[in-house]
């Protein structure tokens, strides 16, 4: 299974600018950010989910 393509245009990951993300968690550490994995850079980061 397969994890959807995060759909938000704030979700680039700040390693490699890549735009091909997963969605990891809908909520990281804070209520506020969402965790994600570049499938590029197989880099994990969190993006603010409301901007």
């Amino acid at each position: 299974m397969t994890r959807p393509t995060a759909k938000e245009p704030g979700a680039i990951c700040p390693w490699c600018q890549g735009r091909d993300v997963e969605l990891v968690s809908a909520f990281g550490p804070t209520l506020m950010s969402s965790l994600y994995r570049c499938r590029t850079c197989k880099q994990d980061f969190e993006a603010v989910r409301w901007q």
